[in-house]
Parts: C-alpha cells; structure tokens; sequence
C-alpha cells in the first residue's frame, strides 16, 4: 500500500493542476553540470506544471523561471569539475568507482549541509506553506534522504543513469544477474556461464563496499540535520520512488518494482536555440554525415596522451569523408 500511495503521488504531481500545486524542496549536493542536466531538468519540469520548487544546487538558473527559486547557491563550494578532470583521474575513478561514489561523490558531500547558508535553511525550514516533497539525487550521498524525516515529507531519488547495484538492493529491485549485466561488467550481453557469474560476484561485492564507506554518513545526519536521526541504512528506506535515466529500448527488458522508474530522455528538450552560421555551413556540407565525438561534460580530452590523441584522429581518418566534430574545452 505504501508505494501504491505514492505512486498517486507522484502522478498526481506531474499532472497540469496549477491551482493544487505542491511544494517541493530539490536538493542537488553533486556539482556534475552532465548529473545536474537530468534533475534540473526534473523540477524545472515540474515548476512548468505549477509546483512550487524552491532548488539547492551548484547550477542557479540565468532566468527568472516561473515557480523555481534557488534558495541555497552552492556553487564555488566544490572544486570545479566541468572540463577540468584529467583522463588519469577519470582512470583512478574506475578503478575504484564504488569507493569514489561513496566517498568523494558521498561523504565528502555530507559536509556540505554545514555550510553557511544550509545551515540557515535548515534552522529555519520555510512552513507556510511547508514542504510535501523532497527530491534528491541518489548518488553517494544517502545523508540528502535525511531531510524527509526532518522535514517529515516523502523523498524521491533520481539516478542520473543506470542504477548501481546497492540501489537495487535498498528498493528491493530485482538484480536479474542472470541476463542484466549491471554497471560493473563491460559485457553488452551476458553470453556464457563466466560473464553471468563474474555479473552475479560484482552485485554481490558492491553493496557491500559501499555500505561500508558511506555509513559515517550517519554522523554527518546528525551532526548537521538532527542529533536523534536513525543509521543512514534505515534513512534509505525511506525512499518513496527512484527515478532512473535508463529506457528498456537500450537497456533492455527486465523486471522491476513498482518504486523503480525509468525516466530516460526526459532531459533532452526542444528549444529554439540555434548553430552558429560558420558550424551550419560546415555541418550542411557534410553531404556523407557527420559524426559528433565527445568524453562528456567532466573530462579534458586535452589531457589524454598524444599517442592515445594521434590513434583518435587515425581512426577519424579512416572514416573519411564522414565529417567528425570533436569537443574540446577549449
């Protein structure tokens, strides 16, 4: 009955009822402008069909938006990471994802409830009217959940895309090991005994590891938000729905529950915005196409070697005369 409940919830919001808008507090500690495109996007959405957000985050809107106001600015907070991450540092992160996510993506996030401004808003939460929502991204930092008990209101997380292992584990989602390779195989399709067993080993393994890392998320609960707040393991149930980037059509099918979402696409919208003349002309003149080439919002590609940069643009080469448009940062 609980995730019935707010499944009507949650549809009830997405509705167009401008006259019965809810208000929703957002809260986005993860300063990935690429994470930030999908949540933002979210609560943008939802402000749009009258909902009334008030948003923290590192990303404070340019524009008045209707309905949206950006209560707590944490940006300058956290190191800069748009183009700023060097391919080494995107392999150490690989190498050891689970423990980044819980700690430099988890923990380390945590602190932020103490900063100046958060600590205002959490002293002297708005009441009138007050909140019915939170929306947080699940990511590392569990410690965000905690603001549904303080605020004694229903959390939603939203993954920014596929779910990891331990998520599954806390909604009680199918793993699936069998035919789903999750985020740590590199396996497209699970083929033989070997790839489902190495598949099964890593969603068993990684929970773990996390759970492990991330629970002094406990302390920064209640050293930030409320001294009496219960173990983070126990703050994660308290998640209503989980909204996921992912879409059957390239994920594939399986089961899930009915607290798991999936959302994907929901962040590419249709806008207005134009191709400078001289990227127009250029991309009109690719009569054999053109292929777009890009490392995402977080990487330098000028970091990479140039060995690994001249292999690149071999490879371009072969491709001619596909036209290729490449990202850079600068």
């Amino acid at each position: 009955m609980k995730y019935i409940h707010f499944s009507f919830l949650i549809l009830t919001l997405l509705m167009v009822l401008p006259t019965h808008g809810y208000r929703i507090l957002c809260i986005f500690p993860y300063n990935g402008k690429s994470h930030y495109q999908v949540t933002g996007a979210l609560c943008k959405a939802l402000a749009q069909h009258g909902h009334k957000i008030d948003i923290i985050s590192h990303f404070p809107s340019n524009t008045p938006i209707a309905n949206y106001t950006d209560i707590v600015n944490l940006q300058g907070t956290r190191k800069a990471i748009v183009n700023n991450l060097t391919l080494d540092f995107a392999k150490q992160i690989d190498a050891a994802l689970t423990f980044h996510v819980a700690i430099t993506f988890g923990g380390d996030l945590c602190t932020l409830m103490g900063h100046e401004e958060m600590q205002k808003f959490i002293k002297n939460p708005p009441n009138d009217p007050a909140y019915d929502l939170v929306i947080t991204e699940y990511f590392g930092s569990s410690c965000y959940f905690g603001f549904g008990r303080f605020l004694n209101v229903p959390v939603i997380g939203i993954v920014t895309g596929l779910e990891y292992a331990f998520m599954n584990e806390v909604i009680g989602n199918p793993m699936s090991s069998s035919f789903f390779p999750g985020l740590f195989v590199e396996y497209p399709v699970l083929v033989n005994f070997w790839q489902r067993l190495h598949n099964t080993i890593e969603n068993f393994i990684q929970p773990r590891i996390f759970n492990y890392y991330s629970s002094p998320q406990t302390d920064a609960m209640r050293k930030y938000l409320r001294q009496d707040m219960p173990d983070v393991r126990e703050i994660e149930k308290d998640l209503a729905l989980v909204f996921v980037n992912s879409h059957y059509s390239f994920h594939g099918i399986r089961p899930v529950t009915p607290s798991f979402i999936e959302i994907g696409g929901l962040h590419v919208e249709m806008d207005r915005s134009q191709l400078t003349s001289e990227l127009q002309e250029w991309m009109d003149a690719a009569d054999d196409g053109v292929i777009y080439f890009s490392l995402g919002s977080m990487v330098n590609i000028e970091t990479m070697s140039n060995s690994s940069l001249m292999g690149l643009y071999e490879s371009f080469r072969k491709i001619t005369p596909i036209k290729v448009l490449m990202k850079i940062a600068n």
